[in-house]
């Protein structure tokens, strides 16, 4: 058992017994071991309704937890959740309270007929992976009525990012002396072709944080696409450019082999406009 872990189960060990709390688990980078030694422990709690700040409160005082922060009692929007930091025994816990109902409308979203956003993959990704804490049978249950990540889903999240593929512009912004926008083109980029390798993968967007750690764990990817990605921050703006077409011919070489059905007739087009664009904004370099 890892030392998260058992500072894990120490912390709910010590909470009160609560009428509502249907379950607990691990999430975030320990569930999908990739945590370092700077992680935060993140533990959502399930509730059969949301609970008072007060309740929440007493709650998680029980533990002998502190509240280092102001208790927030907005839900965020996009996630329907309540978000709790504390500190536990010196230890730094983030605390994520969902309903049911709330859990029942995350299950349901691998059925869903449109490309998930990042936010969704992720919550995903959190229960494929969860540590279950408090109620094991039912977390259990619950992960098995995760949909498989279908085929369509898979076309619709590939499709998506490499549409927002963009040429090599990194010269521009170099000679413009917008270097933060050359940093910033570089990493969004980056992010995209993780995403597209994810799909590729079947694997659930675990975050842009765990972008290098994940890319060492996927089967399909880029032949050293970990160190191509790290160089590309400190080689010279041509160069980058230049990296940045091939990362992308590469890319499309291994959709072309997967089973999605995609025009790839379409997908050369877009490679080989990238390239044209490339060249016109390099000719006077």
């Amino acid at each position: 058992m890892s030392l998260r872990l058992k500072f894990a189960k120490d912390f709910i060990e010590s909470l009160e017994s609560e009428h509502g709390l249907l379950a607990s688990y691990i999430g975030g980078s320990v569930a999908r071991g990739l945590e370092d030694e700077y992680s935060d422990l993140e533990i959502c709690m399930i509730w059969s309704t949301q609970p008072t700040p007060q309740r929440r409160i007493d709650f998680i005082k029980s533990s002998g937890a502190e509240f280092p922060f102001k208790i927030k009692n907005q839900l965020i929007p996009e996630k329907s959740i309540l978000a709790d930091n504390i500190i536990y025994k010196n230890n730094r816990v983030d605390i994520i309270h969902a309903t049911e109902e709330t859990l029942k409308h995350w299950l349901d979203l691998p059925n869903q007929r449109r490309a998930l956003q990042n936010y969704e993959q992720e919550v995903i990704s959190v229960l494929v992976n969860l540590i279950p804490l408090k109620n094991k049978d039912y977390l259990l249950n619950i992960k098995k009525k995760i949909s498989p990540y279908s085929l369509k889903m898979q076309k619709l999240l590939i499709q998506g990012e490499i549409s927002l593929l963009g040429p090599g512009t990194v010269i521009i912004h170099h000679k413009r002396k917008d270097y933060h926008l050359s940093y910033e083109f570089i990493s969004k980029f980056q992010k995209r072709v993780f995403k597209v390798l994810c799909a590729i993968n079947k694997v659930w967007f675990p975050g842009h944080k765990h972008l290098s750690k994940s890319l060492k764990s996927l089967k399909v990817s880029i032949p050293n696409i970990e160190i191509r990605f790290s160089k590309m921050f400190i080689v010279a703006p041509k160069e980058v450019d230049e990296m940045i077409l091939e990362i992308i011919s590469e890319l499309l070489m291994i959709i072309k082999t997967q089973p999605i059905n995609l025009d790839t007739k379409t997908l050369d087009n877009i490679l080989n406009n990238r390239r044209q664009k490339w060249k016109h904004c390099t000719s006077s370099s």
